[in-house]
């Protein structure tokens, strides 16, 4: 990005000595041409002096408010980093143009750096500690899913990848596992293949799973490798039934998105559902829905080469009533949130009305309206577009679970920056989405539900 050194106090310092010049200018030529002959020489200094003022002043308020977005996004890019856990002067680098501005981001950006390094080096000790343990060790959370997994238990069961946010249940039986308040303690468990492999098992108490602890398999060759996501032991916090009143850092949201067989919200069918919960600026990954749904019609050619989906994949994937079903479901009394929701709002009323369901739209948010008012300069809103802009890593793109997981990712990122203009409840962000008129009218054209 290209900067101006210093083109704020070289602005502001052309424009002081332009006022004072044009002030100078209008006493000297009024004096001059303070003859009753000299009249019209006169009104022509006074217009010309006032022009240059004025101009001095436009000029002026252009500079401050330059200014001001600077700072804007300067404060932006600082809730960004914090939430992020990501280095302040990179979001700094793409978005603030004032070279003073950029050398306090660098000031602070170090500062962060090393509380950073100090917390990653402690966090790498404590996973060297657990990677080279001569013993495997599983924990998984109280639904089952492994949070983490070190390389011996992974050689346990050579022929079933153990993950993190894969199911230890593919690799070893259900019954095999204790209830949490079983008396006696375990000495094995069994994989699903029918072997016995020596392990004890310990629960983590009120944070929800528990630890397996195996028997090293022989052969590991002293490979040490963990793999980790232990915040797949966070629970939902209580959803209760959102009011305008709700603090958008704690809105229980689902956000969505539907594949289709095409365009048209009234006439074209759902083949995929994807959601994932939030709540506020936190995304719950491991609470989603992922399905596919067969939209007993054909799927065309030119819908397929977008999203992968053809005739042959929904065969025998549960029909539009069962996948609204799910939705509901994990959507709960959650706000909608989406990336142009209201494509998928019109789609689902749709589908509810042709399989006989009720509808009522919810309360839902769009977060290319949210950006559309927060960045009233980005010229194009399309997901892709605007998750570079705020640097939001995009994966599956085109199937409905990444792009409501890369929409969800989008919201966490600008919920601070919401915040940060004033805008703290779902009232004020409902009220907010409004301000991007022309975007709104556009979808409420093609038939989307626009609230």
């Amino acid at each position: 990005m290209l900067r101006q050194p210093t083109r704020f106090w070289q602005g502001l310092t052309l424009c002081l000595v332009s006022a004072a010049g044009a002030t100078l200018w209008l006493a000297a030529l009024a004096y001059w041409t303070s003859w009753p002959e000299h009249v019209p020489l006169r009104a022509l200094a006074i217009g010309s002096g006032v022009l240059l003022a004025t101009g001095a002043l436009w000029f002026a308020t252009g500079l401050v408010r330059g200014q001001r977005k600077d700072i804007q996004r300067l404060r932006g890019s600082l809730l960004l980093a914090v939430g992020e856990g990501r280095r302040f002067l990179d979001h700094a680098d793409r978005m603030v143009t004032n070279r003073e501005l950029t050398a306090l981001a660098g000031t602070i950006d170090s500062v962060l750096a090393s509380r950073e390094h100090r917390r990653q080096l402690t966090e790498q000790r404590l996973t060297g500690i657990l990677a080279a343990l001569p013993t495997g060790v599983v924990v998984v959370t109280r639904t089952g899913l492994v949070s983490l997994v070190n390389n011996a238990a992974r050689h346990a069961f050579p022929s079933h990848a153990l993950s993190p946010g894969t199911s230890v249940f593919a690799a070893i039986t259900r019954e095999s596992v204790p209830e949490p308040d079983h008396p006696d303690p375990v000495a094995s468990v069994r994989s699903v293949d029918g072997r016995d492999i020596p392990a004890r098992i310990a629960t983590l108490g009120d944070r929800g799973g528990w630890v397996m602890i195996l028997e090293a398999p022989p052969g590991n060759g002293g490979v040490h490798e963990l793999d980790h996501d232990l915040g797949l032991h966070d629970s939902l916090p209580p959803s209760p039934p959102p009011e305008e009143t709700t603090p958008l850092s704690a809105l229980p949201g689902v956000v969505v998105d539907c594949e289709t067989t095409g365009l048209d919200p009234g006439q074209d069918r759902i083949v995929s559902i994807g959601a994932v919960r939030i709540h506020g600026a936190r995304v719950y990954a491991h609470a989603n829905l992922d399905t596919l749904i067969d939209p007993a019609t054909a799927i065309p050619g030119a819908s397929t080469v977008i999203h992968g989906i053809d005739d042959a994949m929904v065969q025998g994937a549960p029909g539009i009533r069962t996948g609204l079903g799910y939705l509901e479901e994990i959507s709960g009394s959650c706000v909608v949130i989406g990336h142009n929701i209201g494509f998928d709002l019109a789609v689902l009323a749709a589908e509810s009305r042709r399989c006989g369901k009720s509808w009522s739209a919810p309360f839902s948010l769009d977060t290319g309206h949210l950006v559309a008012v927060l960045e009233p300069d980005l010229k194009t809103l399309d997901l892709d577009s605007v998750c570079r802009h705020f640097d939001v890593a995009i994966s599956g793109r085109h199937t409905a679970l990444g792009d409501a997981l890369s929409a969800a990712e989008l919201f966490a990122h600008i919920v601070p920056l919401l915040e940060d203009r004033g805008v703290t409840t779902l009232g004020d962000a409902l009220a907010f989405t409004r301000r991007a008129r022309r975007t709104r009218s556009r979808q409420r054209s093609l038939g989307w539900q626009v609230r």
